[in-house]
């Protein structure tokens, strides 16, 4: 929930929170992984470095393409993306992308398996080109995820320096209850609060490029939410110890970015810019 020390850029786009950034990307072009501290260019959080990914633009040629993945546990993955012309000055790109893989947790209180991945998501964008110097590209994506999970299973017990009968060991054969295992791979829970990680998150942005003598103009405008709704046991057992815990969030962001960056002499080139960004984050 905190802001990162490593910018997490988009298609020039700053994705403000970690747990923003947790989708299913379609159609990467290519990432950069730029070691820190990277100021210059970047203009929020990245004294550690930042990682700027660039996703397919629309294509004037038609085209599509299909990708499917298969693993253990009834993982599948599948991928699709279609572009082509609207117009002469006009074209379209749409993706979509859907991933489910069952649970790898056994929950013997409830019968189910916890920690799936039930994720879908889509990526819609129009790119016009109404002369050679200029591109204007409108950008939007959604991503929903309603997982099982995710829980976490007991490691081990180890002794503390408390008096004997405050030992983990005491209180729960006092208690009358026992782990249902001490050995994690085993991968066996009793928990008694369902383990639950939902998230609805995307955005809007509109992205002007505009050759101006030897250098580009470009102005990136973007508005992102990201909505979550948590369920954890956090005292990990099937005791009453702690019977509940979530912090449901909403997060909103806008964000503004004006730059010039260009050949100034044969020997001097430069970028200068302004970057906005206005954020709220409400947690209950």
């Amino acid at each position: 929930g905190l802001d990162p020390g490593v910018g997490f850029y988009v298609d020039g786009v700053y994705f403000a929170r970690p747990a923003a950034a947790t989708l299913d990307f379609i159609d990467i072009e290519r990432i950069e992984v730029l070691r820190g501290p990277q100021g210059t260019l970047f203009g929020k959080n990245t004294t550690s470095g930042a990682f700027n990914i660039t996703t397919r633009k629309p294509g004037f040629n038609p085209g599509a393409n299909f990708e499917v993945s298969y693993g253990n546990y009834g993982y599948i993955q599948a991928k699709a993306s279609i572009t082509g012309a609207l117009t002469k000055k006009l074209a379209g790109r749409i993706s979509f992308s859907g991933t489910q893989r069952n649970g790898l947790v056994e929950n013997i209180r409830t019968g189910k398996y916890t920690n799936d991945i039930n994720n879908l998501g889509f990526h819609g964008q129009l790119l016009f080109k109404p002369s050679v110097n200029t591109s204007i590209v409108l950008s939007a994506d959604n991503s929903r995820q309603r997982p099982d999970g995710y829980a976490q299973v007991v490691a081990g017990v180890v002794t503390t320096k408390r008096p004997g009968y405050r030992q983990f060991d005491s209180i729960i054969a006092a208690l009358n209850y026992q782990l249902p295992s001490r050995n994690a791979f085993d991968r066996t829970i009793d928990h008694d609060v369902p383990w639950n990680s939902g998230k609805d998150l995307g955005g809007v942005s509109l992205n002007i490029e505009q050759k101006i003598g030897a250098g580009t103009f470009t102005s990136t405008t973007a508005w992102r939410y990201w909505d979550w709704d948590p369920s954890n046991d956090r005292d990990f057992t099937g005791l009453q110890a702690l019977a509940k815990s979530q912090n449901p969030a909403k997060h909103r962001n806008w964000s503004q970015e004006v730059r010039y960056a260009g050949q100034l002499s044969s020997r001097l080139s430069g970028v200068v810019g302004v970057f906005y960004i206005d954020q709220e984050v409400k947690i209950n």
